[in-house]
Parts: structure tokens; C-alpha cells; sequence
């Protein structure tokens, strides 16, 4: 019981930190065009990720996850919407939504394969997570 209180605890002040630094990254992110800019940068993408978590959060009614499993998944997610929000003119068909959503499957350390050159694979290599790639190379 002692146990769960520290992690509890722990948890509470973790989330109390992050939550200063969302209301931050959302005061900067009020104005729209600045976003737009703010996105090409690794600090406001990883505050974006943040938004999306609690986004995330919100809406499935859970108070805390575990997004290690989801590494790959939030990261490509995150990077779609950032494309969405910088883009007018880029397109996403249910297939490539299909695609994003197979992510989940993948848990760190495992790899991942498609043929999908366009957007689903170009995703995961602006986000950062070419680790995830299957390459014949290796």
C-alpha cells in the first residue's frame, strides 16, 4: 500500500510539472501562424506530442498511460497532425489513416515494414524514428 502511495505521489508531481509546461506550450500555441513556424522546431514538437497526450488522455477517460508502447505510434501520429496543421493542400485517405493506426502494433525494439513511400514511412523519418524501419541493410 506504502508502495502505491509513493508512486501515486510521484505520478502527482510528475503531472503537475508537465501540465505547467502544456499551458505553456498553449499560450504559444494560440496564435496559429506562430504555430505553424514553432512546428519545424524538436522543442515545440515534443510540446505538441505533450498536447496530444493529453488530448489522448482526455478523451479516453484515463487519468495515466504508459506511452512507451506507443512510442512510434504517438510520435508518426503527432508528426501527421503537424503535416495537417502546415499544410493546407496534404490529403490523408482512410487507407493512410489504416497505415498510421498499424503502428500500435509496433512496441520498441521491434520493426517495422511497408511499401507505402509517400507518407506512412516518410512520417516515421520526420518524427525521428528511422530506428523503427526495416532495412535490408541491416
Amino acid at each position: 500500500m506504502e508502495r502505491i502511495q509513493t508512486i501515486k505521489s510521484t505520478l502527482s508531481e510528475n503531472a503537475s510539472n508537465g501540465l505547467e509546461q502544456i499551458r505553456e506550450a498553449q499560450t504559444v500555441f494560440n496564435d496559429f501562424k506562430k504555430l505553424k513556424e514553432l512546428l519545424k522546431y524538436p522543442k515545440y514538437k515534443l510540446a505538441h506530442v505533450e498536447i496530444v497526450k493529453t488530448h489522448l488522455l482526455s478523451i479516453s477517460g484515463e487519468e495515466y498511460m504508459d506511452w512507451t508502447m506507443l512510442d512510434l505510434w504517438l510520435h508518426t501520429y503527432n508528426e501527421w497532425l503537424i503535416k495537417i496543421t502546415r499544410d493546407k493542400n496534404t490529403g490523408f485517405t482512410n487507407n493512410d489513416f489504416n497505415d498510421l493506426m498499424n503502428l500500435v502494433y509496433v512496441p520498441p525494439g521491434a520493426l517495422y515494414w511497408s511499401l507505402d513511400k509517400k507518407k506512412t514511412l516518410p512520417l516515421i523519418r520526420e518524427a525521428g524514428f528511422e530506428r523503427y524501419l526495416f532495412s535490408s541493410d541491416k
